[in-house]
């Protein structure tokens, strides 16, 4: 959402975080939250986040089906949801790392990758080999940007 601030973003979170009337009415309309159950992905929630891709809408996952505290650990393995959302609407992924902060004052520093192409035709014929495949092609490029943001010594450019 830094990085393309000029464009509204619908973000997947789980309904845990918005047990409540208020909180559900502020994640859905005002964060533009689209709620799933982690447990038991119903067919609705796929459908929304589809057709939220399918009205070129930008929709904000964190692959790994959860927020990555963990400090020792570069990137968790990612969940398959991401590569079945967009073969469904027949659109590009577009990876992106966010450098953890050391603290509140330090600089932000934000990778994007290159948009790597999903194939709705391709997922049609063989859906659970696909996606696995594509699954691990977005999980090795998430980790090529981690590595670039995380450098240390001089400022890289990103090319």
């Amino acid at each position: 959402m830094l990085s393309i601030w000029y464009r509204r973003h619908k973000f997947i979170a789980a309904k845990e975080v918005a047990k409540g009337k208020f909180k559900r009415f502020i994640f859905t309309h005002c964060f533009g939250c689209v709620l799933i159950d982690r447990d038991r992905m119903a067919l609705p929630s796929i459908k929304r986040i589809v057709s939220e891709l399918e009205a070129d809408n930008i929709v904000d996952v964190f692959p790994e089906g959860h927020i990555n505290w963990d400090k020792n650990i570069k990137i968790s393995e990612f969940k398959a949801g991401i590569v079945l959302f967009a073969a469904r609407a027949n659109k590009p992924i577009i990876p992106i790392v966010i450098q953890r902060r050391k603290n509140f004052f330090s600089r932000l520093r934000v990778a994007v990758g290159e948009p790597i192409p999903i194939s709705h035709e391709e997922y049609r014929k063989n859906s659970v080999e696909y996606l696995n495949k594509m699954t691990e092609l977005i999980y090795q490029k998430e980790l090529e940007l981690y590595d670039l943001v995380n450098k240390k010594g001089k400022k890289d450019e990103v090319k």
